[in-house]
């Protein structure tokens, strides 16, 4: 079962809700207005580290909430989550190694 995200319907949503404009989470993101135009036109799926600034943003405390995604319980279940996620796409790959790149503490 593919579980498919609704960027294009989170990124209207949000912007809506924080009543902004898409010129200024644009400027506020680092992308291009068109960038935010062709995502919320689904014409475009967003890089990950837009979808991090966009949850930053938009005030969410998690990516998992800013996707409205179901929280998992077990390690296990984590661990299969990543790796398929990851195995399907390069770019996910990219997304999952910058997320823990971001989370992870400084020695």
């Amino acid at each position: 079962m593919k579980n498919q995200i609704d960027y294009s319907r989170l990124f209207k949503e949000n912007r809506r809700k924080a009543r902004i404009t898409q010129e200024h989470l644009a400027r506020l993101i680092g992308v291009t207005r068109a960038t935010i135009g062709a995502i919320e036109e689904g014409r475009a799926q967003p890089k990950c580290s837009i979808v991090v600034n966009a949850a930053i943003v938009f005030g969410h405390n998690t990516i998992d909430e800013f996707l409205e995604l179901q929280p998992v319980t077990s390690m296990s279940a984590y661990a299969k989550l990543v790796k398929a996620y990851i195995v399907a796409d390069p770019e996910r790959r990219k997304c999952v190694e910058y997320i823990l790149r971001i989370n992870t503490p400084k020695s």
